[in-house]
């Protein structure tokens, strides 16, 4: 197998599940997000400033030296032929992306609300590429956060049916 593939999943150890038994501890790297703790408080790191020019140079040599092309049309189908896989990948690399990025200090926000097909043309993309979302990534501002609706919820009745 190759080195590249990771297995990775999530378990909760709460008063909703089973126990977890010794062995699953034995062969797991275990991450206790236990809310109760003081929070985590990480180095200051020394920002740097990369201009657009640096992050294309970086994007296209990534591009070239992996020998999977992933785009529109190398993707997987779902049975059915009628969705494809592609968001999901985007999701799960951007998802990577800004844990990587959070871990160097570095502010992320996830932009889903433009044009794709103008972004493409914008950016002189070949056809067969598709933007499906963007990252933008640098440092907030003293004293930005997140909306203040930011963590409410809808109750679950509302986004969850049971068939």
């Amino acid at each position: 197998m190759s080195n590249n593939i990771w297995f990775v999943g999530t378990a909760n150890n709460d008063d909703s599940t089973s126990i977890i038994t010794d062995k699953v501890y034995d062969r797991a790297q275990v991450l206790d997000m236990d809310s109760r703790v003081d929070p985590f408080k990480g180095e200051t790191v020394k920002k740097i400033a990369v201009d657009m020019d640096e992050v294309l140079d970086l994007f296209n040599a990534a591009k070239s030296t992996t020998k999977y092309k992933l785009n529109k049309s190398n993707v997987f189908t779902y049975p059915g032929g009628k969705k494809d896989s592609g968001i999901e990948d985007a999701s799960i690399v951007a998802t990577h992306l800004m844990l990587a990025a959070a871990n160097e200090g570095i502010d992320s926000c996830w932009l889903n609300f433009f044009d794709p097909e103008a972004l493409a043309d914008d950016l002189g993309l070949p056809e067969n590429e598709e933007i499906l979302m963007l990252l933008d990534l640098g440092y907030a501002a003293e004293g930005a956060g997140p909306l203040d609706n930011h963590n409410s919820r809808k109750e679950l009745s509302e986004t969850v049916s049971y068939i």
